[in-house]
Parts: structure tokens; C-alpha cells; sequence
């Protein structure tokens, strides 16, 4: 996994937080490339933020997916390194880039169809987890509970992971299938039209 130091950056505001992580915006020293840098919460094992880039590292080229520019270890705290998005999806945002709700589900079906043919379920589809990058194109965020996925391993169960308000009923069973982030997608764009 590549890894770029993290001293080659100037670390600014905050930009959200999770259960596992901390993002951060940064510029590169030489460059002044913009970028999010998430810190994993010290101690949690095992390591959600490691498996996050080995999750983004896979489905590199994916539309609609962050890229992954570093990962690595500073001080005992992993990081992450990936590009910076635009804002959440919000009238503003809308309004920004001339979209509409219908053009939001359709990016969001083919960036979720996609991450399906890579072989993984994403198992948090919600608000706060999409966001528009700077080119105003519907990305998915915090691939921290993805997890690989075969039509063999059909509606195979796991531990329930996610945010359960956003959950249908296959992802509150566990079931590791793309039906799980098609629920998930669903809830979400309700959850647009209700409250947008």
C-alpha cells in the first residue's frame, strides 16, 4: 500500500467525524493539493481505517469512488489520505452543480453497481456517506464495514453493521448482498425528499 508522509502536509479544519475516525482538510506543502485526511481513533483493533484503504485500493478507477494518495502511520495513529470532496448533498449543493434528486439516485445506482461487480457491499449507504467531489459527481464515502461479496455467498449473514436508520430489512438480518445497499439507497433518498 503506498504511503506518503504526512509531514508533507498542513493539517486545517475539521471536516466531520465518525465511530472510527477523524477527517481532517490538508495542503500539500509543495503542491497545495487539497485533500481529507482521516485519523483512526487510537487504539481500535482491528484497524477499520487499514481496511478502508485496502477496500478504496481495490476498487481504484471505480466513478464516484475517493482515491486513496496515502496511508500510513504517524505517532501511533493511522491516517488516510484521499482526495477532498466538495460538500454533502444538500439544496445548496444541488443548486451548486445544477442537479436534481433524480440525477442523485442515478449516479448513486451506477457508483453502488459498480462497487458490486468489484465484489463488495458497502453496508453503510447513508446521508452522511455521500457527498459530491469537486466535479459535482455523487462519491460514497467511509468504506469502513465494506466487505467482499459473492453471488456464490448469496444473503450470506454477518453481524449487523451500519447505521440502522438506514437500514432495510436484509441489512438488519446481517445479510451480506447488494440488495443491503439498494435499501440502504432507498432510505436515503427518502430521507432527501423529506427533509431537502
Amino acid at each position: 500500500m503506498e504511503s506518503k508522509g504526512l509531514t508533507n502536509y498542513i493539517i486545517g479544519d475539521m471536516l466531520g467525524q465518525g465511530n472510527y475516525g477523524v477527517v481532517y482538510s490538508a495542503k500539500h506543502c509543495l503542491t497545495e493539493q487539497e485533500v481529507a485526511i482521516k485519523f483512526e481513533k487510537y487504539g481500535l483493533a482491528p484497524s477499520l481505517l487499514q481496511h478502508e484503504a485496502r477496500v478504496l485500493l481495490c476498487l481504484k478507477g471505480c466513478p464516484g469512488i475517493p482515491k486513496v494518495l496515502g496511508y500510513g502511520v504517524f505517532g501511533g495513529i493511522k491516517y488516510l489520505i484521499m482526495d477532498k470532496m466538495f460538500d454533502k448533498i444538500s439544496l445548496d449543493t444541488l443548486t451548486t452543480f445544477n442537479k436534481t434528486l433524480s440525477d442523485v439516485s442515478t449516479e448513486l445506482d451506477k457508483l453502488l453497481l459498480n462497487i458490486h461487480r468489484k465484489g463488495f457491499i458497502h453496508r453503510d449507504v447513508k446521508p452522511d456517506n455521500l457527498m459530491f467531489d469537486v466535479s459535482g459527481n455523487v462519491t460514497l464515502i467511509d468504506f469502513g464495514f465494506a466487505t467482499n461479496y459473492s453471488s456464490k455467498q448469496k444473503n450470506r449473514s454477518a453481524k449487523v453493521v451500519g447505521t440502522k436508520t438506514f437500514l432495510g430489512p436484509r441489512g438488519l438480518k446481517g445479510e451480506i448482498c447488494p440488495e443491503v445497499d439498494k435499501e440502504g439507497a432507498e432510505k436515503t433518498l427518502e430521507f432527501y425528499r423529506n427533509y431537502l
